[in-house]
């Protein structure tokens, strides 16, 4: 066939072939998958007792902190994004709407026998708690604030989950919302209720995918925290994958990690008291899960900042498979408790692993990013 003959055949058979596509039905292109990671956003928050007068204060505070996460995160349309508050930050709830001399108080101390001579009602709640427990340490600052969460432990509960799931909800993330000590929800209200360092995950809905409880309190949190078991301990369902949350001192522990084996991410909500200081010194060992510390004096085991990374997530999140881990810390003073000091970022590639310091800043909220690639989900943490 010629040239010129096909071209003839092509102008003849052109008008049809255009009045058949035209009547066809067009099929859409193919939706793009969406992106198969989620940002991370570890939030150092800054923090003192004056955040902590209303529940109006509190929640503009930490719009303030989480909108400006939110910011700073590169999100992208339909990726997912954590948010991870550090340990503590909702606990001190119990102090919210006091009177002004708690807020301004110059230690915990001088907190504990405010609390119970300015509140009759609350110092009765204590003398009966004290004579029930047969506890003759009326004042001991740790047994007052034990019977504090107790005594407000609804209010409390419920203070804590209706602004972090209003939060979630308006800013689309997921929120691992620091940690709060509160009895067990069939228990709140009740003389002597156990009391757990607890932290709740919510999700973009608002509603809580799963609850993670201290497994390892240190020494003075024993004082009013009960440990619960590491088996209680479990992988959290959630949009962006399996996550895996430990509570602080909890990340220095084998057992905690066995028990999140197949987390994608890890969460780990944290507290340095004693602020930056603390990371410098030496350390000689733990004991009652507290870090026993002295001044370098060179032959010991290394600072405690090399000891913690040995001992926590970087040196043990190969137990779990997980990605990566954040540890925020909680920033700033809360009457004579001092917390600060560098959050960790850990990256975890086949068997390496690569860290990244975010230091602290009091009066300054600062925030660590991560780029948490998704993995398949499972069964979440019990409620």
């Amino acid at each position: 066939m010629r040239p010129t003959d096909a071209l003839k055949i092509i102008k003849q058979l052109l008008p049809g072939a255009l009045l058949l596509a035209a009547l066809l039905p067009l099929r859409p292109l193919p939706a793009r998958a969406a992106p198969a990671q989620a940002r991370v956003v570890g939030i150092q928050i800054a923090v003192s007792p004056h955040i902590y007068r209303s529940r109006r204060v509190f929640e503009a505070r930490l719009e303030e902190a989480v909108s400006a996460a939110v910011r700073q995160s590169g999100r992208r349309p339909g990726e997912e994004l954590v948010l991870v508050l550090p340990e503590h930050f909702g606990t001190f709830l119990s102090f919210l709407d006091e009177l002004g001399p708690i807020y301004s108080a110059p230690s915990r101390p001088v907190v504990a026998g405010l609390q119970v001579l300015t509140s009759p009602r609350f110092m009765a709640y204590h003398l009966k708690s004290a004579w029930k427990a047969r506890n003759p340490g009326i004042l001991a600052t740790y047994f007052v604030f034990q019977n504090l969460l107790r005594y407000k432990a609804e209010g409390l509960w419920k203070t804590y989950t209706e602004v972090f799931s209003a939060l979630a909800r308006r800013h689309k993330a997921i929120i691992v919302a620091g940690s709060i000590c509160v009895p067990r929800p069939e228990d709140l209200g009740r003389l002597l209720a156990p009391i757990y360092g607890t932290s709740a995950v919510f999700g973009p809905d608002g509603s809580i995918l799963g609850i993670a409880r201290k497994v390892h309190p240190v020494l003075e949190e024993t004082m009013f925290l009960t440990p619960s078991p590491a088996a209680d301990l479990k992988p959290i369902k959630t949009p962006a994958g399996l996550l895996g949350v430990l509570i602080c001192s909890d990340s220095w522990f084998e057992d905690t990690y066995l028990s999140l084996r197949g987390a994608g991410f890890l969460a780990i909500p944290s507290i340095s008291e004693g602020g930056h200081a603390v990371f410098s010194k030496e350390l000689k060992g733990i004991k009652n899960n507290q870090l026993d510390v002295a001044e370098p004096q060179g032959g010991g085991p290394g600072s405690v900042m090399s000891q913690l990374l040995a001992r926590g997530a970087a040196g043990r999140i190969f137990l779990t498979g997980a990605s990566g881990a954040v540890q925020p810390l909680l920033s700033g003073r809360m009457w004579d408790l001092e917390s600060g000091g560098p959050g960790i970022i850990v990256r975890r590639t086949g068997k390496k692993v690569a860290l990244e310091f975010v230091d602290s800043i009091e009066g300054r909220d600062t925030f660590m990013n991560f780029l948490w690639l998704k993995k398949n989900t499972g069964a979440g943490g019990k409620l």
